[in-house]
């Protein structure tokens, strides 16, 4: 039956004493527990933090490919919003009083031990004291905090991860057009959205009113009402966003990898009263065309916290980090491009070996597993060696052709694959700026530059106050360019920089090579504190006059020094028989033709191999020169009629007679 308004106010009747009591008992725990947790949550306002904060050991910089990003979502306190804290029932050893899902499972993390992880602050209160920055104005604080950030760490690929409103904030941030933004999102490799309400939430309207109602204490309505179900506020945002991401991808060719994660279970305030869903799926979905989605079993206020390593919003939550992880290298931010332009006319060319080109052929290889592990096994030690901080200079000698310069270049690949800071210089002779001393520092910093966005700051502050200092003596570039900007960085917070110089001799002045090595022997240490050593030197050179007589000038306590013919016979025989086999192997036509599955099988081919092995060491450039003599295809001849010229010739560690 429909009843006219007016009945049903003449129905009303004044309430009695019993019944406003009850009503009163029944309302009160309710009321005194929302003042308590309002309490709770106005006691930490004080004590939380603001901006991007950097949870990871700032020790281990040097490992670092990538950052992930957490931003929370509205009304949370940012320590406490990550936080489980189970109930006094399944508290054990291995279970916690209170679980940090960002500190004690993500950084614990062995698969993300190369990413820095960071959390992004804010005042997202609507409740007493409330917030009166709108969404986009928060966005705009992220990107300028990342920006900030980006000054003294290096450019690097970026994962985000938003817990609800801070999906919103993310989005913010990402679709606004500076220029840094643009950088930002070029570098945004993955984006995961936990419970994010890309159009809005049903209990928005409910939170809104309640903060309208105690707008007296400082509430504010306007994150809440933006929070409205289908709100056209967000779906512009989310169509603005997409388009970010579908420009992104056309005109870069990269793709940013987006992931939504859902609730599965409802939310009960307080534990008891029954909300629904506060982020419905077709809600939390909206947009999926482009993105992976996965439901976990959670309620909305559990999709930012894990109880320990085996919860399953953690299991989804890494199994995704892992998957969208960056593959490409990093890049260089603004200030380190100003650099690199303004030393690129005083930097020698081809001067630096980079790591995992394929260069085999113009003498430019890297040694090949299972070879010469002795002496590079001390090198890294010594590298690696924190208690002999004096010994700051390893000088590997050795005679022509005995493989200094690939152990040179496999060490700058093992220092790469480890992330470490460090720069390589590769003299030639006759080779121009490669055969002087003139560029070599300025080269040097420009590296250092390039890998180390707070060393490019102090380069800049060099170039700054006297621009003349790349024409100056190279003495000053030492000083300016390298001396004093790595004493600026914060070294105790930093690995030993590793400088390769590979064929010192191959400098064409013996001046220049003096005053190189007069420069080498100062140790870079901190200022006030003497033994806490910055650079070690891993020199090269032959055994000429010079060489051995500057260095035979250098104390011992400074210096190692190891010359490669010390290495057992027997050692170096077997190193260049593996080379021989790898290499050998490949050139078509060498070996049996019966031995394709099962290569040197054959009782000729060994022998051939022995005698080869024998005939070459100790020297590896006699090996390599007699591999690309047989596999070479511009003078007649099989590669088994070549191998026996070489075996029947009476040349030893020289092929001039052959080639």
């Amino acid at each position: 039956m429909d009843w006219p308004p007016l009945q049903w106010v003449a129905m009303l009747r004044k309430p009695t004493a019993r019944e406003v009591s009850a009503t009163f008992l029944l309302l009160l725990p309710l009321f005194a527990s929302l003042l308590y947790r309002l309490y709770a949550k106005i006691r930490r306002r004080d004590r939380r933090s603001a901006g991007l904060q950097i949870l990871s050991d700032e020790s281990n910089n040097d490992h670092v490919k990538y950052e992930i990003i957490a931003v929370h979502g509205l009304g949370a306190s940012p320590e406490h919003t990550w936080t489980c804290k189970p109930s006094s029932k399944s508290r054990t050893s291995d279970n916690p009083q209170s679980v940090h899902l960002l500190k004690d499972l993500l950084m614990k993390d062995e698969r993300f031990s190369d990413a820095r992880i960071l959390h992004f602050a804010y005042n997202s209160d609507w409740l007493v004291d409330a917030c009166f920055e709108s969404a986009h104005d928060i966005g705009l604080r992220l990107i300028e905090s990342l920006i900030e950030h980006r000054k003294a760490h290096p450019r690097l690929p970026l994962i985000f991860v938003g817990h609800s409103f801070g999906g919103i904030v993310i989005k913010e941030a990402l679709s606004s057009y500076p220029e840094d933004t643009q950088r930002i999102l070029e570098d945004t490799c993955g984006i995961i959205f936990l419970g994010t309400p890309h159009l809005g939430s049903p209990v928005a309207g409910f939170g809104a009113t309640l903060a309208y109602l105690t707008g007296f204490l400082g509430s504010n309505t306007g994150l809440l009402l933006l929070l409205r179900s289908n709100g056209e506020m967000l779906v512009n945002l989310s169509k603005a966003f997409q388009v970010c991401v579908k420009d992104k991808k056309e005109k870069k060719g990269r793709e940013t990898q987006i992931v939504t994660i859902c609730e599965k279970k409802p939310t009960y305030l307080l534990n008891w009263l029954y909300a629904g869903k506060i982020v419905p799926w077709e809600s939390a979905t909206f947009g999926a065309n482009f993105a992976d989605v996965f439901e976990v079993d959670k309620d909305h206020t559990g999709l930012n916290k894990c109880v320990s390593s085996k919860d399953p919003l953690y299991k989804e939550l890494t199994a995704q980090l892992h998957r969208i992880q960056p593959t490409t290298p990093p890049k260089i931010n603004t200030l380190q491009q100003a650099v690199l332009d303004r030393l690129m006319s005083v930097t020698a060319a081809e001067a630096e070996f980079h790591p995992g080109s394929d260069e085999y052929g113009r003498g430019r290889s890297e040694c090949l597993p299972q070879t010469r592990e002795e002496i590079l096994k001390d090198i890294c030690d010594w590298l690696d060696d924190s208690t002999s901080s004096q010994k700051h200079l390893y000088w590997l000698q050795g005679k022509a052709g005995t493989g200094k310069s690939t152990i040179a270049r496999t060490i700058v690949s093992k220092m790469a694959s480890q992330n470490r800071i460090a720069a390589n210089f590769f003299f030639k002779r006759g080779e121009g700026d490669r055969a002087t001393l003139k560029r070599f520092f300025t080269t040097l910093a420009a590296q250092l530059a390039r890998r180390w966005a707070s060393f490019a700051e102090a380069v800049q502050d060099a170039l700054e106050s006297d621009p003349s200092i790349p024409e100056q003596d190279p003495r000053v570039h030492f000083k300016k360019l390298i001396q004093e900007p790595i004493r600026k960085q914060r070294s105790n917070k930093l690995k030993v920089i590793i400088v390769v110089i590979d064929a010192l001799d191959e400098c064409n002045s013996s001046e220049d090579l003096t005053a190189l090595v007069q420069q080498l022997t100062q140790p870079i240490l901190q200022d006030g504190l003497s033994t806490q050593l910055l650079v070690k030197y891993f020199v090269t050179s032959r055994l000429d006059d010079h060489t051995r007589s500057v260095s035979n000038k250098i104390p011992e306590q400074i210096c190692e020094k190891q010359e490669l013919e010390k290495a057992s016979s027997e050692t170096i025989r077997r190193d260049i028989e593996l080379y021989l086999r790898f290499n050998l192997e490949k050139i078509d036509g060498l070996l049996a033709p019966f031995t394709r599955d099962d290569p040197w099988s054959n009782p000729s081919d060994m022998g051939n191999l022995k005698k080869l092995t024998e005939r070459a060491s100790p020297l590896f450039e006699f090996a390599a020169a007699a591999c690309r003599f047989i596999g070479q295809t511009t003078i007649p001849g099989e590669p088994r009629d070549l191998l026996k010229d070489i075996l029947e010739s009476q040349t030893s560690g020289d092929l001039d007679t052959i080639l």
